[in-house]
């Protein structure tokens, strides 16, 4: 018992989560992204893994405590 014990000891404590680096977009890229992202056909996928993409983006800010990130793309030009 006394040996396991003494293994125990030697675990390493609780450490911070790695999280994966957010890459960031500029206003001009963002702008872009949401034209284009206006522009697709109504039956089109790719808002939906945008959507998920977004999520995802949160859940990494949340990881690395961040605040979350207000929307900075102004609406879509029609």
């Amino acid at each position: 018992m006394i040996p396991l014990l003494w293994l125990a000891s030697c675990a390493p404590g609780i450490s911070e989560p790695d999280c994966p680096p957010l890459v960031e977009y500029d206003l001009v890229d963002q702008t872009r992204a949401a034209d284009e992202l206006e522009a697709l056909p109504p039956t089109s996928v790719l808002p939906r893994f945008m959507a998920d993409y977004a999520a995802l983006r949160a859940v990494v800010r949340a990881c690395a405590g961040a605040a979350p990130a207000s929307s900075s793309v102004p609406p879509p030009t029609p």
